[in-house]
């Protein structure tokens, strides 16, 4: 017998609680060594080495981690891993020298290394298989996003789910928008980011 949702689900939580500080050590270590757009080699290496799964590498220097069940309709969780060519101008402990993860590159890298470290710990009890992604090249043109859907087998997900940190909202609020929301690459234009 299946539990019920509402157990599944805390059970998840409690176990991403537990991940936290282990989240928040790979989020510092993250943010002090950024990689720009296509040159993720040992950002891809540090995601990879902190999950509890075998992964695949997609679209250059992209990783896809799954848990779960073996069989199904996936539902995909996306995390960016280039940083931006922006010096950083912060006290923190953790800045970078050069470059930096502006757009809190670090934060969602380590969340869903979180997440899926504690999906694993439910396997097969979940209802559906988490994919996640960990998507090279989000902020330069060609986007490693039109590499991974390329690369991915056909009909393999059955939804996909990216999250943004968002410094506005309250601290512990959730925003949530129906349809695509988030910003892309225009490849009629393509242009290189250049160092600020």
């Amino acid at each position: 017998m299946q539990p019920s949702t509402e157990a599944l689900l805390q059970r998840l939580l409690d176990a991403l609680e537990r991940e936290l500080p282990q989240a928040v050590e790979l989020r510092h270590r993250l943010h002090a060594n950024p990689e720009l757009a296509h040159q993720e080699h040992a950002t891809a290496q540090a995601v990879e080495a902190e999950l509890p799964v075998a992964c695949k590498k997609i679209a250059g220097t992209g990783r896809l981690a799954r848990v779960g069940p073996a069989h199904g309709l996936a539902v995909g969780v996306r995390a960016e891993l280039d940083g931006l060519p922006i010096s950083e101008r912060t006290d923190a402990p953790f800045r970078a020298p050069t470059n930096m993860h502006a757009c809190g590159h670090d934060v969602h890298m380590a969340a869903l290394v979180a997440l899926v470290r504690a999906a694993h710990g439910l396997a097969d009890e979940l209802p559906a298989p988490l994919v996640a992604i960990f998507q090279p090249s989000e902020e330069a043109y060609p986007s490693g996003a039109a590499q991974i859907t390329a690369e991915l087998e056909p009909q393999a997900l059955l939804a996909g789910v990216a999250a943004h940190i968002h410094p506005e909202l309250p601290w512990g609020a959730m925003a949530l928008d129906p349809g695509v929301v988030v910003v892309a690459i225009d490849p009629s234009e393509p242009r290189e980011v250049a160092p600020r």
